[in-house]
């Protein structure tokens, strides 16, 4: 016997249906579907039962009020990289000497030349060992300088004095 397919899909809907009410009924923490007294269970929100009233129209959410900043007062930002200050002070260190010729080559690497004519101290582990006047032969970072008195050896440190009068 051949039934009708409104008759099956109908018998289909109330199989699974049937279904997921058990599977539901099993689960742990969920609210039973029935009650003894037979009626539909209440909806619940927030742990307290709803108005019947309330069950089918949603409750609108609270206005939501606007976001007020406090204006910002703009400062200088600090800067991205530390402040450098290039040294004013004549400072190199003796890389030849020629004790025949009486002068010596010093590198003053990133620091600025002294001037020609210009008195320099020698000094030897921190002790002052002799004086160089700077002559007009530079080129790069390197300059000649005559010894004046003392010696000077490779490696000494030559840096101007500062003369109190």
């Amino acid at each position: 016997m051949d039934l009708p397919p409104a008759f099956t899909s109908v018998c289909l809907r109330a199989s699974c249906l049937a279904l997921i009410v058990t599977l539901l009924a099993a689960l742990p923490g969920c609210a039973r579907l029935s009650s003894s007294s037979g009626a539909p269970p209440a909806a619940v929100a927030d742990g307290q039962p709803l108005a019947a009233t309330n069950r089918t129209k949603p409750s609108r959410p609270p206005p939501v009020k606007p976001i007020t900043l406090a204006p910002t007062v703009l400062t200088n930002p600090p800067p991205r990289y530390p402040l450098i200050t290039p040294l004013e002070s004549v400072f190199g260190r003796v890389v030849s000497v020629n004790a025949q010729a009486q002068f010596v080559v010093v590198d003053f690497f990133f620091n600025s030349l002294p001037s020609p004519g210009q008195r320099l101290a020698v000094f030897r582990l921190g002790r002052r060992v002799g004086e160089v006047r700077a002559s007009v032969w530079a080129k790069g970072g390197r300059m000649a300088a005559d010894i004046l008195n003392g010696d000077a050896q490779v490696g000494d440190e030559v840096r101007a004095e500062e003369r109190t009068e």
